[in-house]
C-alpha cells in the first residue's frame, strides 16, 4: 500500500462536484464519468483547476503567436494587429462548446463537404466527360482539408486556461507541449456591447457565458465554460471581464491574493 500522502493525492473528495455540471461525485470511485453529463473525472488533485489569477501579460500574441518580447506594453501585435495588455486574468475550467472558430474556417469546411458530395454523386458523369475532373477535385479537397487540419487549433480535452484580455478571451491548453511551435490559443473576441452571465454550480464552480449581439441585435453565446471561481472571487472576476469588454486592462492581484502561477507553465515531456 502507498503512503497516506500518496493515498490522499489519489482520493477524490466526497464534496468535489463534477467540474462541468456540478453533479455530486460522492462514492463514484477514483476514475469514471459523471452520470449526469458524461464528463470524465480523474483521481489526482494535481489535475484540479486553480482559482482565478491576475498576472503579467503573455510573451506571445494570443491572436497569431508572434513574439512580443521587447515591445512596449500595452500595444498592438505588429503581425496581426491584436492588442496586448500589461496584465491579464487567467481562469481555469472546462469549455462547454467550441465557440470561437472563425467564420471563414466554418465556410471552408462547409464548402469542402459540399464539394466532396458533388464530386462523389457526379462521379459517373465526370468520368464520361474526363477522368481528370474527379481526380483534380479529390486532390484539391484533400489538399485544402490537410491545410485546415494543420493550421487549425489542436483539439483539447479536459481542463483549459482562459485568458481574459481587451482583445478577447483566449482558450489555452493547461500545459504547453514541448514541440508546440507557438502559443496554442483560440482567440474569441468580444465587444463593448457584450454581456456576461456567471451562474453558481457549487461553492467553487461557476458556469460563465459571454454574449455578443449580432447585426440584428440578437444575443449570441461566444463563450461558454465551467470555471473554478470560489464565491469570494466572483465580484472581482465579474468586474475584470466587464472591464476587458470595455477595453480596460485588468489589474494585478493585491497582497491578499495567492501568488500567481506562471503564464507559461513548464513544458510537458515530449
Amino acid at each position: 500500500m502507498g503512503s497516506p500522502d500518496q493515498a490522499s493525492e489519489r482520493y477524490v473528495p466526497k464534496a468535489d462536484p463534477c467540474s462541468r455540471c456540478g453533479y455530486s461525485l460522492k462514492d463514484l470511485g477514483l476514475n469514471g464519468k459523471c452520470p449526469e453529463c458524461g464528463t470524465p473525472f480523474g483521481g489526482s488533485r494535481k489535475q484540479h483547476a486553480l482559482d482565478p489569477q491576475w498576472m503579467d501579460g503573455p510573451q506571445e500574441c494570443i491572436g497569431c503567436g508572434y513574439s512580443l518580447e521587447g515591445l512596449a506594453v500595452p500595444g498592438l501585435c505588429p503581425e496581426c494587429g491584436a492588442p496586448f495588455d500589461a496584465q491579464v486574468m487567467v481562469l481555469q475550467g472546462i469549455p462547454r462548446s467550441a465557440a470561437g472558430t472563425p467564420m471563414w474556417r466554418r465556410v471552408v469546411w462547409a464548402s469542402l463537404c459540399v464539394g466532396l458530395f458533388v464530386v462523389v454523386q457526379g462521379l459517373g458523369l465526370w468520368i464520361m466527360i474526363s477522368w481528370v475532373i474527379p481526380v483534380v477535385g479529390f486532390v484539391a479537397i484533400l489538399c485544402v482539408g490537410a491545410y485546415m487540419v494543420a493550421t487549425g487549433p489542436r483539439e483539447r480535452r479536459g481542463t483549459e486556461r482562459f485568458m481574459f484580455t481587451t482583445a478577447g478571451v483566449a482558450r489555452l491548453p493547461s500545459k504547453r507541449e514541448a514541440n508546440a511551435p507557438k502559443l496554442d490559443a483560440v482567440l474569441i473576441p468580444y465587444s463593448s456591447r457584450g454581456t456576461l452571465r456567471l451562474d453558481r454550480v457549487s461553492d467553487v464552480w461557476r458556469r460563465l457565458r459571454i454574449y455578443v449581439p449580432d447585426s440584428h441585435g440578437v444575443r449570441q453565446v461566444v463563450f461558454d465554460a465551467g470555471i473554478r471561481c470560489p464565491s469570494e472571487h466572483v465580484p472581482r472576476v465579474t468586474e475584470t471581464i466587464q472591464n476587458a469588454m470595455m477595453g480596460r486592462v485588468a489589474t494585478t492581484a493585491d497582497a491578499s491574493q495567492p501568488p500567481p502561477i506562471p503564464l507559461h507553465p513548464p513544458l510537458a515531456p515530449g
